[in-house]
């Protein structure tokens, strides 16, 4: 595994990340509404462009962004479509929405390229069908996703 100083996104560029002061796996690429946050400007790039001269298969990816998690698919798409990796994703309705998208973009993507999305129930830890309350309006509801090429 290697680690690096990068946002991934829909394109490489440089983007400002909105720091949280009390949680460290909670940087947002939003301004939260409910307080002030220091941002600081961080390299993006898109998984396409980054893996483009890579000679292997990636077989897993891992997606938790606080709300962002559109944006890397879409700079992902002929790495989807390329190497087919299992998907596990944080989705998280209300921060997919203040970053400037909906739940259904998300899921319409990832139907688009060839996806099946399953809800993992955090209790039993069964994978169940998509049912219309994941697209709910709660900051605190959030839920991971087991995606999977048809």
């Amino acid at each position: 595994i290697h680690a690096y100083p990068l946002a991934v996104g829909e394109d490489d560029r440089k983007i400002d990340l909105y720091i949280s002061r009390f949680l460290n796996v909670d940087h947002r690429t939003f301004a939260p509404p409910e307080e002030k946050r220091q941002t600081v400007e961080v390299s993006q790039v898109s998984l396409d462009n980054f893996f483009s001269k890579l000679d292997k298969k990636i077989s897993l990816i891992k997606i938790d962004i606080q709300g962002y998690e559109y944006k890397a698919v879409l700079g992902m798409r002929r790495l989807l479509e390329r190497n087919r990796p299992v998907i596990l994703m944080e989705f998280w309705p209300w921060g997919l929405r203040s970053a400037g998208t909906t739940p259904k973009a998300v899921l319409d993507f990832l139907k688009l390229v060839g996806y099946q999305t399953m809800h993992i129930d955090e209790e039993t830890g069964s994978l169940n069908r998509l049912d219309s309350r994941l697209l709910g309006e709660g900051k605190d509801d959030y839920y991971d996703l087991f995606c999977t090429p048809r």
